[in-house]
């Protein structure tokens, strides 16, 4: 472009004869935590509730790993004898199967039911940008 038009064209140029564009500035909208969640359905809502609840529960396993851990002692009393020995360690041995598998399951469940509202919000999401995509210009 000659000078002639670009002082036609209203924009600036340097003294090389360069025009100057502003390169506009890109403006992101923040949003709210709760706003991440606008592409999700009732029935995802549930699944994030239910994981909260059981990754709650997840969590709650380890102090009662501690807690019964601390009644090992109590097992080996030498006043209860050999019977009385075999059958508070098995009780106390039975606790840890079910506390172990009680954390396996609602571990199982707290990670699977988030891990399905991430990729179905994520593809809700990826719809709806390809779908604006296609609303565009085919000049932008």
């Amino acid at each position: 472009m000659s000078k002639i038009e670009l002082e036609k064209a209203n924009v600036p140029s340097s003294p090389e004869g360069k025009p100057q564009v502003k390169e506009a500035e890109a403006t992101t909208k923040k949003i709210g935590f709760f706003e991440m969640y606008c592409f999700v359905s009732n029935l995802d809502r549930f699944f994030m509730v239910l994981g909260a609840i059981c990754s709650t529960a997840e969590v709650t396993c380890m102090p009662l790993f501690a807690l019964f851990f601390g009644d090992v002692p109590n097992t080996f009393n030498a006043d209860s004898g050999a019977d009385g020995f075999v059958d508070s360690a098995s009780k106390l041995a039975l606790k840890f199967v079910y506390v172990g598998i009680g954390a396996f399951v609602t571990g199982y469940v707290g990670y699977a039911s988030w891990m399905t509202v991430g990729e179905k919000a994520s593809i809700e999401i990826r719809k709806q940008y390809f779908k604006s995509l296609l609303q565009q210009e085919i000049a932008f």
